[in-house]
């Protein structure tokens, strides 16, 4: 009979290792089926390695020395191999847009069409498609204005060509200017700039577009505003001016022809093309800005004497000459130049004093444009009677001659004007009005109508009619360039040679005199004359 085994443990036997978990064996089962699978290694997915060598022990890891075995109990399914994976898209979308699987679902919706509004970016192959122009509606010092239409959105827009031409520099720091302050801007009263666009070597602004001007729907024959309209339509102005200026920008161009209005008279100041934003000084030290801006029939006649130092109260000169204009229908001073300008403003404001403007001897073109005579003020005998108390008392303080004593945009807006009886009402009646008016069709007018007289007049005389257009009195302001492109930096303001001739006192203690200042020989010597006749323009782009 054989011996029995002995119970005792057998100290130089080797134990067997634990019996394996059951999680452990399924997992190996499923590994083992499917090891075929793209050169599947269950020791690279599971962990485990029938081959494993620790550096330090020759027993698997995880059932000897004290290592705990991994938990598969909760991530069983993290390796499912019984089918391929599909990549879900680069953004692990679990979408059903997955062809490659035919479990998921499809849905196949069509398209939706965005509406006219919600489109802000269409890209064409053909620009030219977008933007299909319908006619000129004007043009300025830098560049033309389009009426067009997109064809995208049925919406008209206007176009603003830059002109490139003369440009030697590239693009001009104009337009750069203008493109810049008007991405800046958000009100209602402000123009908005929709886009530009670049199109057979041109540069086009978008801009939205109105139906009228300022300056065209004052030259209407038949259209007769009421005190609500032009209390509507000013205090739109003077709202989307106080906004520009609590912004430290100087628009320079203010001018019926840049006020648009729509078919119920919304208000947008428009063509910045001038503006800028105030210079940040030290106390000791002058902005120096240039002098050449803003059209003649609306330039102040601090800057007409050759100031470089001013503000805000430039534009506020403008405005007092369109409300004027709101009931007028004409401007109110229509100069051909410098001289002429302020031999307007002199016969309807008024010689100024230096009691009233202390200032006004400190300037630099003062001495050559000192009047030799004194004249009263005419402004309330000419447009008391045809406007109400408060705006003549509000178009007044626009309108003074000492800048320092004109009205801010806020307070002009504070003015009893805008709160007495009656109140600002739309002008609704513009829906029904004929056409569009616009100062540029208005000019082609004008002109039109000129020639028509000349050429009844010629042949009244028995003589051949004259193609030109008629020496008559100025019924537009001059459209030349006040500047031109900057070469390099201007390094002292524009300022005329004074008169080396002694001083003569100023006239403000004659008595007024009732002859019109109307020449050059009302101001200055006749030695002197030239230097105003030449009318240098500045050597730079506007500062």
């Amino acid at each position: 009979m054989k011996d029995r085994k002995s119970d005792k443990p057998n100290p130089n036997k080797r134990p067997l290792p634990p019996a394996e978990p059951s999680g452990i064996r399924k997992r190996r089962e499923l590994n083992a089926n499917n090891s075929s699978f793209n050169g599947y290694n269950p020791s690279y997915t599971s962990g485990y390695s029938t081959g494993y060598k620790s550096s330090s022990s020759t027993y698997p890891p995880n059932h000897q020395n004290g290592f705990k075995s991994r938990g598969f109990k909760n991530n069983s399914n993290r390796f499912d191999h019984s089918k391929p994976k599909i990549p879900a898209g680069p953004r692990g979308s679990k979408g059903p847009k997955n062809h490659h699987n035919p479990d998921a679902k499809q849905f196949n919706k069509p398209p939706q069409k965005l509406l006219p509004s919600q489109i802000y970016s269409v890209k064409y192959n053909n620009a030219s498609e977008v933007y299909n122009r319908v006619q000129q509606v004007g043009e300025g010092t830098y560049g033309k204005v389009y009426k067009a239409k997109n064809e995208v959105t049925n919406e008209y827009v206007a176009l603003k060509r830059l002109r490139l031409e003369t440009e030697r520099e590239g693009f001009p720091i104009t337009a750069i200017r203008e493109i810049k302050l008007l991405h800046s801007f958000d009100h209602e009263n402000i123009v908005g700039l929709l886009e530009l666009m670049v199109e057979h070597n041109q540069i086009y602004m978008v801009f939205e577009y109105l139906d009228h001007d300022l300056t065209g729907l004052l030259s209407h024959p038949t259209l007769e505003l009421q005190e609500c309209h032009r209390k509507f339509i000013f205090h739109q102005l003077m709202d989307g001016l106080n906004y520009l200026h609590k912004k430290r920008v100087l628009h320079r161009d203010i001018k019926g022809s840049n006020i648009l209005l729509d078919n119920v008279g919304k208000v947008k100041i428009a063509d910045f093309g001038l503006a800028r934003t105030m210079k940040i000084v030290n106390d000791n030290e002058l902005p120096d800005y240039t002098n050449r801006v803003i059209t003649i029939w609306y330039r102040p006649p601090e800057l007409l004497l050759g100031a470089t130092d001013y503000g805000r109260e430039i534009d506020i000169w403008g405005v007092g000459c369109l409300l004027v204009e709101l009931y007028s229908k004409t401007a109110i001073f229509k100069g051909f130049d410098e001289i002429s300008q302020l031999c307007k403003i002199f016969n309807v404001m008024g010689t100024p004093t230096l009691e009233d403007w202390p200032d006004i001897s400190e300037l630099p073109w003062f001495e050559m444009l000192k009047p030799k005579v004194n004249k009263a003020s005419q402004f309330e005998d000419q447009y008391q009677s045809i406007m109400s108390s408060s705006s003549f008392d509000l178009a007044k303080k626009l309108l003074t001659l000492n800048p320092k004593t004109r009205l801010t945009a806020e307070q002009a807006l504070q003015h009893p004007y805008f709160t007495e009886e009656p109140k600002a009402e739309p002008l609704e009646f513009l829906r029904e009005l004929q056409g569009e008016w616009h100062e540029f069709e208005t000019k082609k007018r004008r002109r039109k109508e000129r020639k028509r007289l000349q050429e009844e007049e010629a042949r009244s005389k028995g003589k051949k009619p004259d193609r030109t257009d008629p020496a008559t009195e100025r019924t537009e302001p001059p459209t030349e360039p006040q500047t031109e492109p900057r070469t390099e930096p201007r390094t002292a303001p524009p300022t005329a040679p004074r008169t080396t001739q002694a001083s003569e006192p100023y006239p403000d203690s004659m008595p007024p005199s009732s002859q019109p200042l109307e020449t050059k020989d009302d101001f200055i010597s006749p030695i002197e004359s030239d230097i105003i006749n030449s009318n240098p323009k500045e050597n730079g782009t506007p500062a």
